[in-house]
């Protein structure tokens, strides 16, 4: 299982990079909130919520902490312009 993940962020957001059937390989799909972002089948996890429920799902599935490949911008993530993650859209019909 894939221990390392990007982190992306904006002068006031950031996000961490997941792929869609990873949340629902770990069963937390349905607790991820649904205001943030997904492209393709890739979820952007907003850092203060998602990523924390995220980032403790996979450490104790893996018994082991998991590190980040950091990329930071000035200016306002293209992220921000991806779909609203929605998880009955997203995921359940995978």
């Amino acid at each position: 299982m894939q221990t390392k993940f990007n982190f992306y962020s904006d002068p006031s957001h950031g996000w961490v990079e997941v792929p869609l059937q990873l949340l629902k390989d770990l069963d937390i799909a349905s607790e991820i909130s649904s205001c943030y972002y997904i492209n393709n089948s890739v979820a952007f996890l907003e850092e203060d919520a998602d990523a924390g429920i995220f980032v403790n799902a996979i450490t104790k599935e893996l018994g082991k902490k998991i590190s980040f490949n950091e990329f930071h911008s000035d200016k306002l993530s293209k992220i921000r312009n991806y779909m609203a993650y929605n998880y009955t859209k997203q995921i359940q019909r995978r």
